[in-house]
């Protein structure tokens, strides 16, 4: 049976999946808590999710521990720490050879990687000490195989992967869980960027629904659609000389 938390903390919240997981975990009961940097936008997403349930509004940016301290210290205070947190938000941008650039790909690190770095340095003393609490870091299916012009978002979010494995282990008898979300193509402003064929594309609704379910049955990872996870699956199975020769077709 499926079991959705109290209350639900969502970095990323003002738009794409973090927008569409608000919306479906208020559809279900649970109370959630919102954090984006635009505070409008922010705003207006709260007014309309409180007509039917719970919203709070934590403008923030991910890249600042001290705010994301901050965010939790008051959340704490106020008795509204969150039984499970969704730490979705991310940056996207493709990247040739010829943009290549080092600031770029540390603005890149700073959101994808080091903003859920930030977070976790200060849920993870609470949840152990509370013996309890489910974390969902949001990864990608590119964290699978490096693409072209995908790289240092690949490696970011491959980054996340590695680091969640490694966590999971030594979190293992502490009553925390953590989960590594892996979602391939969505429909969000940011995969609008793209202007190339993105094959099994979600909505974001239907995206959102999978990462919820997922979590309510425990499970240590979550990949849709199915059929973009069997691919990146195959293609990082084949070996060097054959993925080199495959990929490149898509840079010709």
């Amino acid at each position: 049976s499926s079991r959705f938390p109290k209350r639900v903390w969502i970095t990323g919240a003002s738009s794409g999946l973090g927008e569409a997981l608000a919306n479906y975990y208020v559809t279900v009961g649970s109370e959630v808590i919102l954090t984006a940097r635009t505070e409008e936008k922010l705003a207006l997403i709260c007014n309309d999710l409180n007509v039917t349930g719970v919203a709070y509004a934590y403008p923030g940016d991910v890249t600042n521990s001290e705010q994301m301290r901050g965010i939790v210290d008051d959340l704490s205070s106020r008795s509204i720490l969150p039984e499970l947190v969704i730490l979705n938000a991310g940056t996207y941008f493709p990247l040739s050879l010829s943009q290549y650039s080092p600031d770029r790909i540390r603005d890149l690190m700073e959101v994808n990687y080091f903003g859920v770095v930030n977070i976790l340095d200060t849920i993870l003393p609470l949840y152990r000490d509370l013996k309890r609490g489910q974390i969902a870091v949001v990864s990608s299916l590119a964290a699978e195989v490096g693409l072209p012009f995908s790289g240092p978002y690949s490696a970011s979010k491959a980054a996340l992967l590695r680091l969640c494995e490694s966590l999971r282990a030594e979190l293992a008898h502490s009553g925390v869980s953590i989960c590594t979300v892996l979602p391939g193509f969505v429909k969000t402003p940011l995969t609008d960027k793209n202007e190339f064929n993105m094959p099994f594309m979600v909505s974001a609704e239907k995206a959102a629904e999978s990462i919820a379910l997922g979590l309510s049955r425990d499970r240590v990872t979550i990949r849709f659609p199915w059929q973009m996870s069997i691919i990146m699956k195959v293609l990082s199975l084949l070996p060097s000389r054959i993925f080199t020769a495959l990929t490149r077709r898509m840079v010709s």
